[in-house]
C-alpha cells in the first residue's frame, strides 16, 4: 500500500482580492483598497464562500 503525503489547499483571500481586483495604480495611489477594504471584502467571501463543487467532485470519486 502506497503512503501519500495529505493534500492541503489554502487560499489567502486577502491576497487574491489584492492580485484580483486591478484597482490600485501607482499614478493615482488614492484609487487603492485599504488593508480595511480588503478585509471586509474577504470576510464578505467567506461568508459567501460554497464548497459545494470541491465536495462533490471528491463524491465522484468515491
Amino acid at each position: 500500500m502506497t503512503v501519500h503525503q495529505d493534500y492541503e489547499i489554502k487560499i489567502n483571500l486577502n491576497e487574491l482580492i489584492e492580485k484580483r481586483i486591478p484597482c490600485c495604480d501607482l499614478l493615482h495611489p488614492d484609487h487603492c483598497l485599504t488593508e480595511k477594504q480588503v478585509s471586509e471584502i474577504a470576510h464578505d467571501i467567506r461568508m459567501d464562500l460554497n464548497l459545494h463543487d470541491l465536495y462533490k467532485q471528491v463524491d465522484q470519486h468515491s
